[in-house]
């Protein structure tokens, strides 16, 4: 109520999504919440329940559910010309952090009620996304089939880009093949279409020099000879949310 007064969300303006883990605790406070502020007047309140993350074994499969039941609302919402807002007071949740980083790349805005004060805090929101480069990468993968064969992986990756995938949890090992992690195809299928991914970076030097890159690898290469020295960067096309 504290961010509905914030932000001015009144009742006939205001769609809410509440999401919660499959347990009769969650599902309970869920409808709780929903009734409570039925009752205020907020009458659009959407209900979803996503697989709960309680161990490492099913971490992946309640990534995939998140983007199934939650990110792909958030899209969609955006697409459609309203303004997010993100909810972050649930603590050291891995839910939240994948949300929130969704939110970030839809420039949501991010809050939290902060416990020392209890007030409604304003997150800093800088618009990020993945490296270009990383999108191609698992492109590349998803038109191999999402499943290739270690000695074909290694002709078209190089081992670091294979080892590096690995220890990002985009891929994993497995039956001598490198399969795409279920969640990185559902990040790329929600965040980027399937046309160019981008155009390329402008780095401006501090005397006015200007350096035209097309990807995130020329980009760290041309930052690198930079060390020590002033200078901005300027994406050339943004990559497109569906």
């Amino acid at each position: 109520m504290k961010a509905f007064r914030k932000f001015n969300h009144k009742p006939e303006d205001t769609k809410i999504f509440l999401y919660y883990t499959n347990s009769p605790n969650s599902e309970l406070a869920g409808e709780a919440i929903r009734y409570y502020l039925n009752e205020l007047g907020y009458k659009d309140v959407v209900l979803a329940e996503i697989t709960k993350i309680n161990s490492e074994a099913n971490f992946y499969e309640g990534m995939v559910d998140l983007f199934d039941k939650v990110i792909t609302k958030l899209i969609y919402w955006k697409n459609n010309g309203y303004e997010i807002f993100i909810n972050t007071t649930s603590g050291f949740k891995s839910e939240t952090i994948f949300i929130s980083i969704a939110g970030l790349m839809l420039e949501s805005t991010l809050y939290y009620l902060h416990e020392s004060f209890n007030d409604i805090i304003i997150l800093p929101s800088p618009p990020i996304s993945i490296k270009p480069n990383y999108v191609k990468i698992i492109k590349r993968l998803k038109e191999e089939g999402y499943v290739v064969p270690l000695s074909r992986a290694e002709k078209i990756l190089s081992s670091d880009i294979i080892r590096g995938l690995e220890e990002l949890a985009i891929i994993e090992r497995r039956e001598g093949a490198i399969r795409l992690r279920d969640w990185s195809k559902k990040f790329i299928d929600n965040f980027y279409s399937e046309t160019d991914i981008s155009k390329g970076y402008k780095i401006v030097t501090e005397d006015g020099k200007e350096i035209v890159v097309a990807n995130g690898e020329e980009l760290d290469e041309e930052l690198r000879k930079l060390e020590g020295k002033k200078y901005r960067i300027e994406p050339l096309g943004n990559i497109k949310v569906r």
